[in-house]
């Protein structure tokens, strides 16, 4: 059964100001987030692996004892161990990786419209004119640089 930590009053907080903060260094940018209840999704711009290691490391373990605290548990993992990642090949493979972020809570019943969703980057996409209000209102395809149909 999932649960809904993530989205536990004053978690998504925690979790968007320790991404902010961690992402300004000038050699790492955070493209595009969501935050969902029992994970997340980020798209992160950098040039060395082991920055983008770090950046996780320092993100997961801050967060945990923030949560902990905010939450008063004492559940001994908050996050699991490692990540997914990809490489963006392409212009293409970003465009359907930044659309699959936010329309990850749409795909997940969680609202009808992705700016329905405020844990979300959307928002921040909308305002540079990047998608319209509208945008994931229908269903979504999305598809990986070989073609193949891709999700969690």
């Amino acid at each position: 059964m999932r649960n809904n930590i993530l989205i536990a009053k004053g978690v998504p907080e925690i979790l968007i100001d320790s991404l902010n903060f961690q992402s300004r260094s000038p050699d790492l940018r955070l493209m595009a987030h969501v935050i969902l209840n029992d994970h997340l999704h980020l798209m992160i711009d950098c040039n060395d692996a082991r920055r983008i290691s770090m950046f996780l490391k320092r993100f997961k373990s801050y967060t945990a004892k923030q949560i902990k605290n905010l939450l008063g548990i004492d559940r001994k993992i908050i996050w699991q161990r490692g990540s997914y990642d990809h490489v963006i090949r392409d212009d293409e493979d970003f465009d359907n990786h930044l659309d699959y972020i936010h329309y990850n809570p749409v795909k997940h019943g969680f609202v009808k419209k992705p700016e329905e969703w405020k844990w979300s980057s959307y928002s921040n996409y909308v305002k540079k004119k990047i998608y319209e209000i509208g945008w994931g209102w229908d269903e979504l395809d999305f598809k990986d640089d070989k073609g193949y149909t891709w999700g969690e």
